[in-house]
């Protein structure tokens, strides 16, 4: 893996993002393309989600 990949859900959307009722992380689910990716790839899926969703 070079330094520019990681572990990349392939579905970090907000929907997929389960948390305590304090608003702290839970969990994180639907990892069926679980892989190794562009880190920013997630990131940016992740951060459109957030007002789209």
């Amino acid at each position: 893996m070079c330094p520019s990949q990681a572990r990349a859900g392939g579905a970090a959307r907000v929907p997929n993002t389960l948390l305590h009722a304090d608003g702290a992380f839970a969990a994180h689910v639907d990892l069926d393309s679980l892989g190794v990716a562009d880190r920013w790839a997630d990131l940016a899926v992740a951060a459109w989600s957030t007002e789209w969703n």
